[in-house]
């Protein structure tokens, strides 16, 4: 859960959620709008996801269900990771929000769709527009500009082909097994909506709340407990979504990792050096800290900043500190707000 600050009226919120659940993420997320500490400088007028596993956005599904939690009416853009070509991409992704259905609940059996319902509820029903990015992909907010470095638009990778195929075929064994995955499945294949947007083509849709009507309220029943077969096929699934999580800079200010894989980081690290740009004010390490390749021996960053809890902070890698001035921890420090770049 971070908070992009330094453009008069346009935070920028990147993630919210957490291993802990999506109230703990919500509280932070609260802190940071409070008139104290992120409202001077607007409250969010565009969200970054990074990447669709639960502890990178409950907290979103968690404040859009609180009477408590205030409506933005400020969010204006939403931008997330595209998913790059990959052989039977649309299968892919039914398999993996069905699966997220299944083991974690998801409302309505589509995470994406989920995610995106939450941000409009907590915009008030505004209109917001929501664009994925891909490498290379050029973004303003608040006239601050971005540059996506992760992932790319295509993947062509049989190493990674074959990691995709392996999960379907885990998955479709659990379908075998597990009649409840299967309808999920079947669900999100006859809905126009997710057709929509799943479509390789649709990189920016804009939508308001009148795209999420009644007639996608839940109507499966799921059982607690989960057949083994689903769970391995979920992991298998949830892990290759790593391996496309959205990573950014701004110019020479910062990097935002996300969860990108370490098997990606030498191909993410190739393009940001592209550019020539080797310093950096602040970098957030990819999956709070507990990646490292010896690629990123060729950046330094100021300040590296970690995002973990109590689950995490044993599997940190030291070897950050080598290429930081600095290294500062939300387990240690709490909430890490920026403030970067010369506003």
């Amino acid at each position: 859960c971070s908070a992009i600050y330094g453009w008069p009226h346009a935070g920028i919120q990147v993630d919210c959620g957490s291993q802990e659940g999506g109230a703990v993420a919500a509280e932070a997320w609260a802190r940071l709008l409070h008139p104290q500490r992120g409202a001077p400088w607007g409250w969010p007028a565009a969200f970054i996801l990074t990447h669709l596993h639960t502890d990178h956005y409950n907290g979103v599904l968690h404040a859009s269900a609180s009477a408590t939690f205030p409506r933005l009416h400020s969010l204006r853009e939403v931008f997330s990771a595209g998913m790059p070509q990959v052989p039977e991409r649309t299968q892919f992704l039914h398999a993996l929000f069905a699966s997220a259905f299944r083991t974690l609940g998801s409302d309505t059996g589509h995470m994406e769709y989920d995610f995106l319902r939450a941000v409009v509820r907590l915009n008030g029903g505004r209109k917001v527009s929501y664009r994925r990015l891909f490498q290379g992909d050029q973004f303003a907010v608040g006239g601050a500009q971005f540059e996506c470095i992760w992932p790319p638009r295509k993947v062509a990778d049989p190493p990674f082909e074959a990691l995709v195929k392996k999960a379907l075929d885990s998955f479709r064994e659990a379908c075998e097994v597990d009649p409840v995955l299967r309808q999920i499945e079947e669900r999100i294949d006859r809905d126009p909506f997710y057709t929509n947007l799943l479509a390789e083509n649709a990189d920016t849709i804009t939508f308001d709340e009148s795209e999420f009507g009644p007639n996608r309220a839940p109507s499966i029943e799921v059982p607690r407990e989960i057949p083994p077969a689903t769970k391995k096929a979920n992991k298998s699934l949830t892990e290759i979504a790593n391996h496309l999580s959205l990573a950014f800079r701004a110019g020479s200010w910062l990097v935002m990792w996300g969860d990108v894989s370490q098997s990606r980081l030498p191909s993410a690290v190739e393009f940001l050096r592209s550019s020539r740009t080797h310093n950096f004010d602040c970098m957030v390490a990819p999956h709070h800290g507990t990646y490292w390749h010896d690629c990123l021996l060729q950046l330094r960053s100021e300040n590296t900043l970690i995002s973990h809890g109590p689950k995490l902070i044993s599997k940190f890698r030291p070897e950050w500190k080598c290429i930081s001035g600095s290294v500062d921890s939300t387990y240690v420090g709490g909430d890490l707000d920026l403030c970067l770049g010369p506003w």
